[in-house]
């Protein structure tokens, strides 16, 4: 057993030396995560609060084609002389809590983490880990914590596979919440197989879609998360429904070759009827087991950062 001291927990080098420990100091057949912390899925910091900050006063735009920024991984409340003034906590960026896992090392990753079910978040781990057990929406507090007595032995049962296994530890956790009421029966989850993403991404470049997309929609898209909930300003919902947004975005047939891809890569998805909805929420009515960000012309500086994503990249080009 190895103890640690004081250390930044949303650091990327923290976090890889500790994973690097583990498997060198224990060996096994196959390795698995769970990850517990905030989350945002692929934003930059403090965005989640404030949208505008993506890029400040002080900052040049950033280039389409410059490395992501968005630092969406942790929440660690200590003074860093890294943080900027303007956060009071440290964040991790997605691109190095990638970089941070060596190719192929995980089963799987578990996110006890809020919004974290992106297709951006699951192309930059595709080839880091098999699967991704994941909430579209936010994850109420205490969390996966009710189930872990009798789910947790799932995610160590080697007679199934991962599929199954995480399948059964998700489906405990829906289970639970079921059987809660009012704004407590709230809960997304999904089990993605990255395997396939690169020919999601091939499925949406068929559609032909700008990155802007079609504003029109954004408003009647199904939406996880709450919009002013938050401190944001301007108030704009940024996690919508992938499986909608392609329908609403395509021709019939070539939705119709997305959906059978998404099917392959989305291994299983549940959800309630609504989410908080006595707490600024909404009502669940898609639900397709991954999330994406549409281009809003009322956040310039959000969509200059996303266009430098590995997601949007690989879908889109330079």
């Amino acid at each position: 057993m190895r103890e640690y001291g004081a250390e930044n927990s949303a650091s990327a080098e923290v976090f890889g030396r500790v994973l690097r420990e583990v498997i060198a100091e224990y060996p096994a057949d196959s390795y698995g995560l769970v990850f517990f912390s905030h989350g945002s899925g692929w934003l930059p910091a403090g965005t989640l609060q404030n949208p505008g900050r993506a890029v400040s006063e002080t900052e040049e735009s950033p280039s389409p084609l410059a490395a992501p920024v968005s630092r969406s991984m942790g929440w660690d409340d200590g003074e860093r002389e890294e943080t900027p003034d303007d956060i009071t906590h440290a964040e991790m960026e997605l691109a190095e809590f990638a970089a941070a896992i060596p190719d192929g090392a995980l089963d799987f990753i578990v996110f006890e983490t809020c919004l974290m079910a992106g297709v951006e978040v699951a192309y930059e781990l595709r080839h880091k880990t098999d699967y991704l057990l994941a909430s579209s929406a936010e994850i109420l507090s205490p969390g996966f914590t009710p189930v872990y007595p009798s789910a947790l032995r799932c995610l160590f049962d080697t007679s199934r596979g991962a599929e199954e296994s995480l399948t059964a530890f998700g489906a405990s956790y829906m289970s639970h919440v079921n059987k809660l009421s009012g704004d407590y029966r709230s809960a997304t989850l999904s089990l993605v197989a990255t395997k396939e993403l690169d020919l999601l991404a091939a499925r949406i470049r068929e559609l032909h879609l700008s990155f802007i997309g079609s504003t029109d929609i954004i408003d009647e898209l199904q939406h996880f998360d709450r919009p002013g909930s938050y401190g944001d300003s301007p108030a704009a919902a940024r996690y919508f429904d992938l499986g909608e947004w392609a329908e609403r975005s395509g021709t019939p047939e070539q939705y119709a070759a997305f959906e059978a891809q998404l099917k392959r890569i989305v291994r299983w998805e549940a959800n309630t009827g609504h989410f908080l909805p006595s707490h600024n929420g909404f009502a669940i009515r898609r639900h397709s087991g991954l999330t994406t960000y549409v281009g809003r012309p009322e956040l310039p500086e959000l969509n200059a950062y996303y266009r430098a994503t590995t997601w949007y990249r690989s879908v889109w080009g330079n």
